[in-house]
């Protein structure tokens, strides 16, 4: 599909503040200091789309790990996603960069590059942090995910891992509040790309 930024927007970028959550569609003519937008609404206001948190013109899969950044971290920590990489640009923010992405033959490939960050990166870190190294160790030596065969192999052993757990979700739970904050400090310390994909 052929995406545009507009002009006005993008130049209005720098006014946008990004929020947690789901928003309704802002009256006509806001101006961009005034708009509540999570950064999936934002991708749609930019590229002149109607009022959505699933913009016609960004990979899904982007779009996704953006979203659970955006609503999972701090208000600061949020911004990382429209700040630009390049001084004063806004057009090499992260987000203005995702315009564009639904259909140039990628979705699939960052589909398996999260998965894998998934498997053999996060989760041995949950893992490790409630002193169950074996498995962690497990995942991290398992193969690149970069395939449907890589993609079920994995697949597999989290589900073995998960059924050796005596109550994963309960597990899940108390270990996700134990470490919450060393994890936002880890991604506070990445770049805006890296921060987005660690949240997938």
């Amino acid at each position: 599909m052929t995406a545009v930024v507009l002009a006005d927007r993008l130049a209005a970028l720098p006014e946008l503040t990004l929020y947690r959550g789901g928003h309704n569609p802002p009256p006509a003519n806001t101006d961009a200091a005034d708009l509540q937008l999570c950064i999936r609404e934002a991708i749609s206001w930019v590229a002149g789309e109607p009022h959505s948190a699933q913009p016609a013109c960004q990979c899904p899969v982007i779009g996704t790990a953006m979203l659970r950044f955006n609503d999972r971290v701090d208000d600061a920590t949020r911004q990382l996603l429209l700040q630009p990489k390049v001084s004063g640009d806004p057009k090499t923010s992260l987000g203005v960069r995702s315009v564009g992405t639904r259909d140039d033959g990628y979705q699939t490939q960052r589909g398996y590059m999260a998965s894998d960050f998934a498997v053999r990166i996060a989760l041995p870190i949950w893992l490790d942090a409630s002193g169950r190294t074996d498995a962690a160790q497990r995942l991290r030596d398992l193969p690149e995910i970069v395939d449907r065969a890589t993609a079920i192999a994995a697949r597999d052993i989290v589900r073995e891992i998960r059924n050796d757990l005596p109550d994963w979700w309960a597990w899940r739970s108390e270990l996700r509040a134990k470490v919450h904050a060393t994890v936002l400090d880890a991604l506070k310390n990445r770049s805006a790309d890296a921060a987005a994909a660690a949240a997938a």
